[in-house]
């Protein structure tokens, strides 16, 4: 199951259309955080928090997002 989420919410990364901003809220002077929106493979929009840690992306949490997250998304920049 992990592998399987793991390569979901990987995918949104790849989504053209991603929204990328800095989470402002979560992050600290050693260490800054982001959300991503972005459609994953199965075609739903995901909310992913991650941040990054000896040169690699590091996933905090991932979830399907909720209304108010997939108007953002929706919304043109």
């Amino acid at each position: 199951m992990f592998q399987w989420f793991a390569t979901l919410s990987e995918s949104a990364f790849h989504d053209p259309d991603v929204r990328l901003f800095e989470d402002r809220r979560h992050s600290s002077t050693r260490e800054t955080r982001y959300i991503l929106y972005g459609r994953s493979l199965e075609a739903r929009v995901l909310m992913v928090g991650f941040t990054h840690r000896g040169g690699r992306v590091r996933v905090i949490t991932a979830r399907r997002a909720s209304r108010k997250e997939r108007r953002i998304y929706e919304a043109k920049a």
